[in-house]
């Protein structure tokens, strides 16, 4: 079911899948004004004001369906390779035009969240839709995980060794979508490779986090296979525990510090840093 919650005349209907997580949430704010928006969405009353609500699930064909009837452009942010499957065929039905996806940098590396966005980011290639790939990197926001650790314990567990990464802010993923789907005839048949604007370890992050709370915090390099049984008690799929660790592994073996220009080159401005985002962000761990 679509229910509109407003009712003013814009140039283009967009619909954002993943509204009310750490990009959809920004985007549909860098959206509004410039575009009318959809969302899809599980639970109407968690979704953002001045939209078009569709309620609905990116497992279930039929929502799916109606959340893309009327839609020309929309953003693809699913899960799983079959909510991706799923998701292609109905906007191909519905005679979406023009998709642009939010896949995952490893998806060269095999790791982190690749495997899960391979096999749509072939099928989307491979369409006769218009398209655009993002590949962001590990996000920022992906520290929150440490708060619990961090208020109890003064401490944060990972399996990164001595690794450096370059860590992206979600909004600068969510700026770089919104530009792209505003501005279709300049980002058409694209792959963009989205990092922050350098490369630091864990120890690096952890010390500008303390120094940010005012608070001792300590970086404990903990062993893989510890690191490993404690996502699996948590009930990572298999095949998202595969991808997480072999992220790890790359990260410790200092395969995946490489900086990339897009961001700059679609907003015109440097990705944020990550003391950028503990400078909105800090008071999560406290």
């Amino acid at each position: 079911m679509v229910r509109a919650r407003t009712r003013r005349m814009v140039l283009r209907m967009i619909l954002v899948t993943g509204a009310t997580g750490n990009i959809g949430k920004h985007l549909v704010r860098e959206l509004e004004g410039k575009a009318r928006v959809r969302v899809l969405v599980r639970d109407a009353a968690k979704a953002p004001a001045n939209v078009d609500v569709a309620v609905g699930d990116l497992d279930d064909a039929r929502s799916v369906a109606a959340a893309l009837a009327g839609i020309e452009t929309a953003f693809m942010l699913c899960g799983t390779p079959a909510q991706e499957a799923t998701f292609l065929a109905a906007a191909k039905d519905a005679g979406v035009r023009r998709i642009v996806m939010l896949s995952s940098g490893g998806v060269p590396f095999g790791v982190g969240g690749g495997p899960a966005h391979t096999a749509g980011e072939e099928a989307l290639r491979a369409s006769a839709f218009r398209w655009t790939i993002l590949r962001p990197f590990e996000f920022m926001s992906n520290a929150l995980f440490w708060a619990v650790t961090v208020r109890a314990q003064g401490a944060v567990y990972e399996p990164a060794g001595t690794g450096k990464t370059p860590l992206i802010d979600p909004r600068d993923i969510a700026e770089v979508a919104a530009r792209v789907l505003l501005e279709p005839d300049a980002h058409d048949g694209k792959t963009y490779e989205l990092t922050g604007p350098a490369a630091i370890d864990r120890a690096e992050m952890v010390a500008a986090l303390a120094e940010r709370i005012g608070k001792p915090v300590r970086y404990v390099d903990v062993p893989e296979a510890a690191f490993e049984d404690q996502m699996r008690s948590m009930g990572l799929p298999p095949f998202v525990l595969s991808g997480l660790m072999g992220y790890y592994r790359m990260v410790r073996e200092g395969k995946l510090t490489e900086t990339r220009p897009d961001v700059a080159r679609v907003l015109g401005r440097p990705a944020r840093s990550w003391n950028d985002w503990l400078a909105e962000n800090a008071a999560a761990f406290t």
